[in-house]
């Protein structure tokens, strides 16, 4: 079982783990940059959607219809792209992008 052991560690996929200086000096920044980046730009999406509809609809119902809509969709590819860096990203989790999820869920609103 030797021969199996170190032909198993040898095709094993090391990568999605990374060291500690190269997590915190260039993956923790630039994700945390792109995670605040995603969720403006969601943001920005729902802001333009609103305000078209206000500008071009005078019924209040469907404006609010909408934006909730809107936030659904938005809270749902927060959570799921969370979701899968935490749990079903293979070995190890990636955390800045629920970082920024919760940070503007919860501490924002």
């Amino acid at each position: 079982t030797n021969g199996d052991d170190t032909e198993n560690a040898a095709t094993r996929d090391t990568s999605a783990c990374v060291s500690i200086e190269e997590y915190w000096l260039l993956r923790f920044p630039f994700a945390l940059a792109s995670s605040w980046a995603g969720f403006i730009f969601l943001w920005s999406v729902n802001t333009w959607f609103v305000t078209l509809l206000r500008t071009k609809m005078t019924s209040g119902q469907i404006d609010i219809v909408v934006q909730v809509i809107l936030f659904s969709g938005s809270v749902g590819i927060m959570m799921g792209t969370s979701a899968k860096l935490l749990f079903y990203n293979g070995d190890c989790a990636f955390y800045p992008p629920a970082y920024v999820f919760s940070w503007t869920m919860f501490g924002i609103a």
